[in-house]
């Protein structure tokens, strides 16, 4: 699903370590980084240095004391606050990355970082009316602030005002052309505008900036697909696991596509895979249910299926696939239940109406289940005069 996202200042000079040895260096760096703190333990940007680096390798709690202690050598110095906040507010201690905002914008104004970053505080809190305000004072006080326009364009697009938005993404991308999750966002839009064109140049310019900007290469993959060009969505989905094997999505992406070309063991792969990197992803366990399942794999899609509808309850489709399983298995009643919920999450599903009027009627409820065909036919008249070969071949209920 395409979502519109919100964008923040990072905590500058250092980049998260990911390999061993990157680590180690980062660890060396931090002993030196503390060495000099002892040395001047009164220089507050050898405290911020050092403060960091300990964020970049996780250590949060460290890096908020060293902050505070840069803070009470210099208590004048707005962007220290805003570091602290960012760490607090990663931290999860958004009461206190809030009141390290407000210091900052106090101790200057016209920091548009500061509004930024306490706008996004606020939304965190679920807050919204006073997030939009911050964001709409930071466009104002600092009208090149790319990010500030980016996460105000967001809260307009939330509050309807979709052209607007769009608006102040453009304003942002004039500003920063490399923020790609501006492109993400104008992508999105256009794409629910039925703007493909324009949608697909988004994601082609944001990887032009960054070759290994993975949502870009997922959505370009989703739109090619949308377009009928399954070889280039699979290329877009391979290159999205290569810059990072760690997210699930492209994986189930790629595994529902190498399906439709018939790649069974394949596709099984990588649908394995992408729950074994997020077991909950509800796609895909729903597209390895279906795999199971055409694989003669009842019991075992049936068991995905479940897993769906522990994620996300009013997932009508899951909910109507397990009940195509249960009656397969000969497990009569869930079946009827599971199809009756699928109505009642999609009171639309033609096909949930048919399954459920014809295992009515197969087991004696005529009038049930000929008021249940009938809603399916006049939702789609394609059910119309189909027969469901599956319960036919299965024993009635006696």
């Amino acid at each position: 699903m395409r979502q519109i996202l919100e964008s923040r200042q990072e905590n500058p000079q250092f980049s998260s370590p990911t390999s061993l040895r990157a680590k180690a260096e980062m660890d060396a760096a931090i002993a030196d980084y503390r060495k000099a703190v002892q040395r001047a333990p009164h220089e507050v940007q050898a405290k911020i240095t050092l403060a960091n680096a300990l964020v970049a390798r996780g250590q949060m709690d460290a890096a908020v004391v060293q902050y505070r202690e840069a803070i009470q050598i210099n208590p004048n110095d707005s962007e220290v606050y805003n570091l602290l906040g960012n760490v607090l507010a990663d931290s999860g201690k958004l009461d206190g990355a809030c009141a390290a905002y407000w210091e900052a914008i106090r101790l200057a104004p016209g920091d548009g970082w500061a509004r930024n970053n306490l706008g996004l505080a606020l939304r965190a809190q679920g807050r919204d009316e006073e997030a939009f305000v911050e964001w709409q004072r930071a466009v104002q006080v600092a009208p090149n602030h790319a990010y500030a326009r980016n996460n105000y364009g967001t809260a307009l697009y939330q509050q309807g005002d979709i052209d607007a938005a769009i608006a102040e993404w453009e304003a942002a991308l004039d500003l920063d052309p490399r923020l790609s999750v501006v492109r993400h966002n104008l992508a999105t839009v256009y794409h629910q505008r039925g703007m493909a064109d324009a949608s697909l140049a988004q994601y082609r310019e944001a990887l032009q900036h960054d070759p290994e900007d993975v949502q870009a290469h997922i959505h370009l993959g989703i739109a090619y697909q949308s377009e009928g060009r399954l070889d280039d969505a699979i290329i877009c989905w391979e290159r999205a696991i290569k810059s990072d094997p760690r997210q699930a999505e492209p994986h189930q992406h790629l595994g529902a596509a190498l399906y439709i070309k018939g790649l069974v063991d394949a596709a099984l792969a990588e649908l394995r895979e992408a729950i074994r990197l997020d077991p909950h992803d509800p796609w895909a366990n729903f597209n390895l249910g279906i795999v199971l399942s055409n694989e003669g794999q009842t019991e075992a899609a049936l068991e995905r299926w479940q897993q769906v509808i522990q994620v996300d309850p009013e997932f009508a489709g899951a909910h109507f696939n397990l009940g195509n399983a249960q009656y397969k298995l000969r497990r009569h009643e869930s079946a009827l239940a599971s199809w009756k919920r699928t109505i009642g999450l999609n009171r639309h599903h033609a096909w949930a109406h048919f399954n459920l009027g014809y295992a009515l009627r197969k087991r004696g409820d005529i009038a049930g289940g000929m008021a249940e065909l009938r809603e399916a036919m006049r939702i789609d008249p394609k059910t119309a005069g189909r027969t469901f070969p599956m319960l036919d071949a299965l024993n009635d209920e006696k």
